[in-house]
């Protein structure tokens, strides 16, 4: 059964809990429980090595947009990506090779540094746009940028169009999985979309041996909800 969800899950680019549920008669909540059991061990392997060469670095915001909600769902001042509706992630990838990311709490240049130096290999080329906190990239990284303000999005081989596609898939997949997500959520399904991209050359049964080498202690059901709940996404 183990083996058939997982299979079932990573042949497509997106597979919700209820339809698991269906599919391998179970309940949705048990369905849920499976894919978020996988999602903890791939962060395990796809974190454990630096980023080198050319890297593309960006951040984006998850969360719906407010000029969709119902009026008094609304939060004032939450135009373009604030925190206090959404959630920032931020994502790295090499040229033509392994991805990273993960959620950010503090949107600064410190924050910024901090990850370049956890995730990157000093010394590496790094790309991204013209925002003002990546300008600190250039103490310990051949640091380039494009500016997207003036309507350029490369300029010969400089450009973000690598990790940008990423957060395309990354957003379009969760849409599919479901109507809404938590925010404590979120950094699984990003280490299951890192996963994908680092693994994107296995089939199905090589991933899924990826994932055993991984396996390690229990992951129990209330330490993912902090209680014991039926969850509907």
């Amino acid at each position: 059964m183990v083996y058939s969800s997982f299979a079932s899950y990573y042949a497509k680019k997106s597979l919700s809990s209820l339809q698991l549920s269906r599919d391998i008669n179970v309940t949705q909540t048990t369905a849920w429980f499976m894919f978020h059991r996988i999602r903890e061990v791939t962060k395990l392997e796809s974190f454990s090595i630096p980023l080198k060469s050319t890297v593309e670095i960006d951040e984006t915001c998850i969360g719906g947009k407010d000029k969709n909600k119902h009026q008094n769902k609304k939060t004032k001042s939450t135009q373009g990506c604030s925190t206090k509706t959404k959630t920032v992630v931020i994502g790295m990838i090499e040229r033509n090779g392994n991805a990273k990311a993960q959620v950010i709490t503090k949107v600064n240049s410190k924050t910024i540094e901090k990850i370049a130096i956890n995730n990157i290999l000093i010394g590496s080329t790094i790309l991204s746009d013209k925002w003002g906190a990546y300008k600190v990239l250039e103490k310990l990284y051949n640091h380039e940028y494009i500016n997207h303000d003036l309507g350029k999005y490369i300029r010969e081989s400089v450009s973000t169009n690598t990790i940008e596609s990423f957060w395309a898939l990354f957003k379009r997949g969760i849409i599919g999985l479901s109507c809404s997500i938590r925010k404590k959520h979120i950094e699984r399904y990003l280490n299951e979309f890192v996963f994908r991209c680092n693994h994107k050359n296995y089939n199905v049964s090589n991933m899924f041996n990826a994932i055993l080498l991984n396996t390690g202690n229990y992951f129990f059901y209330k330490a993912l909800v902090g209680r014991y709940e039926t969850q509907s996404s």
